[in-house]
């Protein structure tokens, strides 16, 4: 029973490093590897969007501070389309191991559109995140077990 007590320390100490961790980057700049890339198709750029899909995609580092890159493509959907102009947001994000995608997420108002390709992607580093934390926890018991 006490390597349970020992193992459930050693874990609260690790999740305390790394809100620490959290907590110090967000008045910093970016630790992306590469520079955040945004591509509008079918539309001219728009500062002001460029300049809200960079901060969201910053702010993807709370959640996941391992990101290597991010591509995020804004483009103008169905231009035939007699009711209104649509937006369709792509979001690519590149971390250790593996590439996250929000295929497309479709609205009329650009920033909704922003708003949910990025809640998607925070979720999918949610759970990235989470699984990377659980292997590693499940290797600590393991070898505490051991040992």
């Amino acid at each position: 029973m006490r390597w349970i007590k020992d193992a459930a320390a050693r874990m609260r100490e690790s999740l305390l490093r790394a809100a620490r961790a959290v907590s110090a980057q967000i008045g910093r700049r970016s630790s992306m590897r590469q520079a955040v890339e945004i591509r509008f198709l079918g539309t001219e750029a728009s500062p002001a969007v460029e300049a809200a899909a960079r901060e969201k995609a910053m702010k993807l580092e709370r959640f996941c501070g391992d990101i290597i890159a991010c591509r995020i493509g804004i483009e103008l959907a169905h231009k035939h389309q007699h009711q209104g102009r649509r937006f369709a947001v792509r979001i690519q994000v590149t971390v250790p191991g593996q590439e996250l995608t929000i295929s497309r997420v479709d609205n009329e108002d650009i920033h909704v559109a922003l708003r949910d390709a990025f809640d998607g992607m925070r979720r999918q580093l949610e759970d990235v995140v989470r699984r990377n934390r659980d292997r590693h926890a499940g290797i600590d018991v393991a070898w505490q077990a051991q040992g």
